[in-house]
């Protein structure tokens, strides 16, 4: 997976100045399918999904994919929009009819 950007977050270690490393940002989208595996197991059928910090909506893709109910909460206004859109275009294309020459 290719990162998109680098935040820093320290070390594990027992020293409290531990110097800080640079760590990857995954591309939304990248993560839907350890989501789906995490919430298939631990989320009974038919169940909602609480997530609090919802960036970019991969938990969301992954319950609409499970058929779970989703709660998605994000701080940032423009992130949210954008998750948002994401899980609204998500959920179009698998609502809508299959056009003439798809194949499954």
């Amino acid at each position: 997976m290719e990162p998109i950007g680098v935040f820093w977050e320290r070390k594990p270690s027992l020293n409290p100045k531990a110097a800080l490393r640079p760590a990857r940002l995954l591309r939304h989208g990248d993560d839907v399918s350890l989501m789906k595996a995490v919430l298939a197991s631990h989320v009974t059928e038919g169940g909602t999904v609480l997530d609090c910090c919802m960036g970019g909506g991969s938990a969301g893709i992954a319950c609409l994919e499970l058929g779970l109910n989703y709660i998605g909460i994000e701080e940032d206004h423009k992130i949210f929009m954008a998750a948002k859109e994401r899980l609204e275009r998500f959920e179009k294309e698998m609502t809508s009819p299959a056009e003439e020459g798809d194949v499954f």
